[in-house]
């Protein structure tokens, strides 16, 4: 490349003269004018392909500029690391534990209905007041079955007759002895007046009782 540029250095700057004489063979070509007296030129501008490498390198240099600044476009907002949530214990009161009675009230007489009284404590049951449960059951047969349902676990007795007269009430002779079949749970009978609570009495648990109870009068 610089054999070309210098060879085209000469054909520019010698005299015309010269030129024709150097083409017919009789004079040589005049060596070129002193660097000294040559006035400097601007270098030319680059090759295209030099200015399109230029031009991409400070469109790079722009896209690295505009990489480095911060970033305004607004994102999703920062999630909160997850935790679990405990709830705060709480004392609740306990619930009692129900329980089941079968209840099997044997009458020998066809008639009547039959009054059942539940106790829970001894001073109820010689009162013969605030039972815990009552019932008015229809007679089903030799044996009349219910299944008293929920009860709590505990010492209790229950007192049963049957209603022959369909009055509601223990009807009784002038001596205040019981006319009508009546009974008591455990087994218990009454000599004279009613039996003891702790003989009448039976422990209810949570896997079910079974009380029997016969209904006879007192002779």
């Amino acid at each position: 490349m610089k054999i070309i540029l210098a060879i085209a250095t000469l054909f520019v700057m010698a005299p015309a003269h010269a030129v024709v004489a150097q083409q017919a063979g009789m004079v040589p070509i005049a060596p070129p004018p002193r660097t000294a007296n040559v006035v400097p030129v601007a270098p030319a501008a680059g090759p295209p392909s030099a200015a399109l490498t230029t031009g991409r390198a400070a469109e790079s240099s722009v896209a690295a500029d505009v990489s480095a600044e911060p970033s305004t476009t607004a994102g999703p907002p920062p999630v909160a690391p997850s935790r679990s949530i405990v709830p705060p214990t709480q004392s609740r009161p306990s619930r009692p534990r129900q329980t089941t009675l079968l209840l099997q009230l044997e009458t020998p007489q066809t008639n009547g209905r039959i009054a059942v009284a539940i106790y829970r404590d001894a001073d109820s049951f010689r009162r013969g007041e605030n039972p815990v449960r009552t019932y008015m059951l229809q007679r089903t047969g030799t044996v009349t079955q219910i299944y008293v349902q929920g009860l709590e676990p505990g010492r209790y007795a229950i007192a049963a007759f049957q209603d022959t007269d369909g009055d509601g009430k223990l009807s009784k002779n002038r001596l205040g002895i019981p006319r009508e079949p009546f009974g008591f749970s455990n087994g218990a009978r009454a000599r004279f007046g009613l039996p003891a609570f702790d003989a009448a009495s039976f422990e209810q648990t949570t896997a079910g009782v079974t009380q029997h109870i016969l209904l006879r009068g007192v002779f």
